[in-house]
């Protein structure tokens, strides 16, 4: 076996991305990198356990590059046919598929190509996906994300596995992928694009780094081994972030909320993990979260409240009282509708904005032992409400009777005495006689209903949050 054989060989087993019986999807554009790692696939089955049915090729063309691209197309087919390997080809307008989904066009062709390497799997019964980055394109990745702000995280570059996704030839050099075709007497084609300066990575690719080996001709490894350190350090602080971020984040509604006394008690590195972890979750995507992001995020925990950042991805991050908020905004620019009004018509439970329930039972005074102190279960006498009930959010001019001469206060100022986001106010849920208010969740109820002597029949009020901040015990 050659030594690029062997090293890809010795780099599978290192990353377990193999295992005896895989089915394999691998990606083939025609390029060097992809010819070389579908030719070594080939090549290892024997030793890692399975044979070349076990290998299904996807070439995907673009649209792009007119007659070039249908070489490209032509020239992976009949490499596949020669070599006994299955051939799928996929061909769409990439520029159209990025513009219905208001993708760039590079963004678009490595969406699109993932998605048909699940399509292959689906339809082969694949459980694998090979795709062919070398060190190279692990240096010029780590490069790219430096510049762009990243943090640890970018230090990594491209990991060997991912989910189902290998990269077994992510040990090779560009040098020993070429070094290997020629041993292996294989052409393979040449995308015009990759000498373009009109994309950051070529520019990276023929500029940077090789201005950088001038300095120092080990660069490339150097920085391949630093992602390898980064990758160390990264996995060791991950498996404390997810400790801590347990306790110092919640979900409430359609809020993430991040607790400012945890974080302040935090080493600076567990912050700044938390923080990126908090934005990744709240969009459900990282490419575009970078550490000016997550600073920007850190600067909330210092000031004062009502304190508002915009972050990509529609985010609103806003310091609040003891927390700071993360939310998504609608793209529309339109407030979301949420007043809610549910009539209390008998015992039971009520979803409330499909973020709680209250449980509404009536018991005789005589079944009651101890008037509940918990502020999401409260007991009030049912014998003086006179007229309907209901569930609902606050209306302007809400006002709660404090005392026994009847002075009242407004909601709105209950909730800022309570240090409740103002944002959260507007679906807080309320329980109401009409147009009287009797409890404000977890704030306060009214002093006119209050159990006394004379009371009979007691309505138990029990509200509970799903899995968010309401009801949580203080």
């Amino acid at each position: 076996m050659n030594t690029q054989a062997d090293k890809v060989y010795n780099y599978i087993l290192e990353h377990t991305m193999i295992q005896s019986g895989d089915r394999i999807v691998v990606g083939l554009s025609g390029g060097a990198d992809s010819v070389s790692l579908l030719l070594l696939l080939a090549e290892l089955g024997e030793k890692l356990g399975y044979n070349k049915s076990n290998l299904v090729a996807v070439h995907v063309h673009h649209g792009l590059r007119g007659e070039e691209a249908d070489r490209d197309a032509e020239f992976a087919k009949a490499l596949c046919e020669r070599i006994g390997i299955a051939f799928v080809l996929y061909h769409t307008d990439i520029k159209a598929f990025a513009k219905e989904n208001k993708y760039t066009v590079e963004e678009a062709g490595r969406i699109y190509r993932y998605e048909c390497f699940a399509k292959t799997c689906e339809h082969y019964d694949c459980n694998k996906i090979a795709v062919a980055h070398n060190k190279n394109d692990l240096a010029e990745t780590v490069l790219f994300h430096i510049v762009r702000g990243s943090g640890m995280n970018g230090l990594r570059g491209i990991l060997p596995v991912r989910d189902n996704v290998i990269r077994p030839i992510l040990c090779l050099e560009r040098a020993e992928v070429l070094e290997y075709l020629t041993s292996k007497n294989e052409t393979y084609c040449e995308d015009s694009t990759n000498a373009s300066g009109d994309y950051d990575r070529n520019r990276i690719r023929h500029a940077i780094l090789p201005m950088l080996q001038t300095i120092n001709e080990g660069a490339l490894s150097h920085i391949c081994n630093l992602t390898r350190e980064a990758t160390d350090y990264y996995d060791w602080a991950f498996s404390y972030t997810e400790e801590a971020y347990t306790k110092a984040v919640y979900r409430d509604g359609r809020y993430l909320g991040i607790i400012v006394d945890h974080m302040n008690r935090l080493p600076s590195l567990l912050r700044r993990n938390i923080c990126y972890k908090a934005l990744t979750d709240i969009a459900g995507a990282s490419k575009d979260i970078t550490s000016k992001h997550v600073q920007a995020l850190l600067g909330l925990f210092e000031a004062q409240s009502g304190r508002e950042v915009m972050l990509p991805y529609g985010i609103s991050a806003r310091r609040s009282y003891d927390s700071v908020l993360l939310s998504v905004k609608q793209s529309d620019g339109l407030q979301e509708d949420l007043s809610f009004e549910r009539e209390i018509t008998q015992s039971g439970v009520y979803a409330f904005n499909n973020v709680g329930t209250l449980t509404v039972s009536i018991v005789p005074r005589e079944e009651i032992s101890e008037i509940s102190k918990n502020k999401y279960t409260k007991m009030l006498d049912y014998d003086k409400i006179k007229g309907k009930l209901f569930l609902r959010t606050p209306k302007t001019g809400d006002c709660l009777i404090i005392d026994d001469a009847g002075n009242t206060k407004k909601i709105s100022r209950l909730f800022i005495d309570a240090k409740i986001d103002r944002d959260k106010r507007v679906d807080w849920p309320i329980v109401a006689c009409e147009t009287e208010v009797l409890l404000v969740v977890g704030i306060r109820e009214s002093y006119k209903y209050r159990i006394d002597s004379q009371t009979s029949r007691v309505l138990v009020l029990h509200y509970e949050g799903k899995g968010e901040k309401y009801g949580r015990e203080d």
